[in-house]
């Protein structure tokens, strides 16, 4: 997690070498593409993002994970991503061309109150074993 911090992208200013590839698939493609995890860096912060790039290549979306994962067993192991990325402030809900989707990160999907969220937002809750 140390090393993350110089891999990070500015997605917001157009410095993304994973996002502009997302983009060029999607539009070439012409799909829509759920991608991430992404280590993007804004206003001084470090995010664990996945963005939703529409047909036209353009970003629909940006979701920043909301739930940082951490864990202490004493005399075992001690991680926490709060040591290193911030969450995010806000649940992504997005229109696509397959549907309106809510989008979680990982950590996030382990929150049931944020399906419910999304699922009083619109989207059908699909479960698959």
């Amino acid at each position: 997690m140390e090393t993350m911090p110089s891999y990070a992208e500015d997605i917001d200013g157009g410095r993304s070498p994973s996002v502009s590839m997302l983009s060029e698939v999607a539009a070439a493609r012409k799909i829509t593409i759920v991608g991430g995890s992404v280590p993007e860096m804004a206003s001084g912060q470090l995010f664990n993002t996945c963005c939703v790039v529409g047909p036209d290549g353009e970003i629909k979306a940006k979701h920043r994970k909301l739930h940082l994962f951490g864990i202490d067993i004493p005399g075992d192991i001690t991680f926490r991503e709060s040591d290193t990325f911030t969450a995010g402030q806000e649940p992504t809900v997005v229109d696509t061309d397959v549907g309106r989707i809510g989008i979680g990160i990982c950590h996030d999907i382990r929150f049931p109150e944020l399906a419910m969220l999304y699922r009083s937002r619109g989207m059908p809750c699909k479960f698959s074993p």
